[in-house]
C-alpha cells in the first residue's frame, strides 16, 4: 500500500500502532496492520462475505490461483480474537490524540463554546456475519431481527467518530445508552458536554442526572408523545420512568392513569 491513496488513509493506523506492545505477537500470518487495511477496504468496496474478499485478493494475484494469499478461515478467526480487540481499543487514544493535533476545530467560529466538548450519536444496524447464528425473540432467544446493534459516538469539533457501543439483543436505545454509560471510559461522563441526539434517546431521568452533576446540555427533536408538566404522583403499578420515560418533570411521571390498572 505504499505510495497510494489507501496507504496515506491507514498512516495515521501504522503510526498509533507502533506505540502499542504486543501488536507483533497477534499473528505472523496477517499482522495488525495488514487486518486494519483489509477491514477498511471490505467496508469500501462493500463486501458482505469474506469468502468474496478472499476471491477478490485472488483475482489481483493470478499467480497465486494453486494457493490462495489468505484462507477465510484465518481472516474469520482473526475478526473473533479478543487479543486483535484489544489492540484496536488500545489504538483509539494515539489514534484521537493524533486526530486532535492535526485537524483543525470545526467549532472555533462560535466562542460561547469554547471549552465545552460537543458530541453527537446515532444508532443503527449492521448485518451480522455468515457465521453468527442469529436466534431472534420469536425463535425463542435474544437478539435483534435486525442485525448488531452499533451505537456509535461522534466528537463534532474533530468531525470524526471516537466511540461505538455494540450489542446484539434486541434492546431500545435507551437501553443501550445505559449500558455504554456503565462501560470503562463512557463519553456520557464528559463533564460539561454538549449532546446533539436524535429523539430515540430521549430519556427524561437520565440527561437530567447529568445535567445536575456533570453540566450537561442535550440538544434533541421533541417527540410527539413528549409531555412537559406539573409533576404529580404516578397512578402506573410500574413506572415507566426506570425504563426509560420520556416525560421531563421533576417527580415520578404523571401519565394518566391506565384502564383497569
Amino acid at each position: 500500500m505504499n505510495q497510494t491513496v489507501l496507504g496515506e488513509l491507514l498512516a495515521p493506523v501504522a503510526r498509533a500502532l507502533a506505540q502499542i506492545r504486543g501488536t507483533d505477537t497477534v499473528s505472523r500470518v496477517l499482522s495488525m496492520a495488514d487486518f486494519i487495511g483489509l477491514g477498511v477496504l471490505r467496508h469500501l468496496q462493500g463486501m458482505r462475505t469474506l469468502r468474496e474478499q478472499v476471491q477478490s485478493l485472488l483475482h489481483w494475484e493470478p499467480g497465486t490461483a494453486l494457493r490462495a494469499p489468505l484462507a477465510r478461515s484465518t481472516w474469520s478467526d482473526a475478526l473473533s480474537s479478543r487479543h486483535r480487540r484489544a489492540v484496536l481499543q488500545a489504538a483509539m487514544a494515539p489514534l484521537l490524540g493524533e486526530a486532535r493535533a492535526v485537524l483543525p476545530d470545526r467549532l472555533a467560529q462560535f466562542p460561547a463554546l469554547q471549552g465545552r466538548p460537543v458530541y453527537a450519536m446515532d444508532g443503527t444496524y449492521q448485518s451480522e456475519s455468515a457465521h453468527y447464528g442469529r436466534c431472534t425473540p420469536r425463535q425463542g432467544g435474544e437478539d435483534n431481527p435486525k442485525g448488531h446493534a452499533l451505537l456509535s459516538f461522534y466528537d463534532v469539533r474533530l468531525g470524526c467518530p471516537t466511540d461505538v457501543h455494540v450489542d446484539t439483543r434486541s434492546r431500545h436505545e435507551t437501553a443501550l445508552l445505559r449500558d455504554y454509560d456503565q462501560s470503562a471510559q463512557p463519553m456520557t461522563r464528559h463533564k460539561g458536554a454538549l449532546w446533539l441526539v436524535d429523539r430515540a434517546f430521549i430519556d427524561a431521568a437520565f440527561w437530567d442526572s447529568r445535567k445536575k452533576r456533570l453540566g450537561m446540555t442535550l440538544i434533541t427533536r421533541m417527540k410527539s408523545s413528549l409531555c412537559i408538566g406539573p409533576p404529580s404522583p404516578c397512578r402506573w403499578r410500574t413506572c415507566r420512568l426506570t425504563k426509560g420515560c420520556s416525560r421531563i418533570c421533576a417527580s415520578p411521571c404523571a401519565v394518566p392513569a391506565k384502564t383497569g390498572a
